[in-house]
């Protein structure tokens, strides 16, 4: 399903740098909001509507990961369907279909090249 262009996309990571280069990717393509730890995602969430999460999903050694944030993401109201893409470079987690039955939307692995990123978000690397 491609996302429309200019839509809100909120990016869950706590690594500054992979932060830095997905929202320099996506800052062209969509409204970008930051979150480096789930809590802050789930109140940005609450309080600001998204169109779409896309998640790291190991944060250093704390809970919750990116399956928690996924799971409490769903018990908020209108977000039942909110499309959350998972990001990882553990390959313990690189599993698209376990991830995808668990309900993400889609996975990236990191690294990733920016046409990746782009082709996960259904979004033209060129616009």
């Amino acid at each position: 399903m491609p996302i429309p262009r200019h839509r809100r996309i909120l990016v869950v990571e706590d690594d500054a740098n992979t932060l830095f280069l997905v929202r320099s990717i996506l800052q062209k393509h969509f409204s970008v909001t930051t979150a480096t730890e789930p809590k802050t995602a789930l109140d940005i969430l609450r309080y600001v509507h998204h169109d779409l999460v896309l998640t790291d999903l190991h944060f250093g050694h704390a809970m919750p990961t990116g399956i928690h944030l996924l799971e409490s993401i769903r018990t908020i109201d209108a977000y039942e369907s909110l499309p959350v893409i998972a990001m990882s470079g553990y390959a313990s987690y690189g599993d698209p279909d376990r991830l995808m039955s668990l309900g993400f939307a889609g996975y990236i692995s990191k690294p990733f090249a920016r046409q990746d990123l782009l082709k996960a978000l259904a979004v033209s690397p060129g616009g």
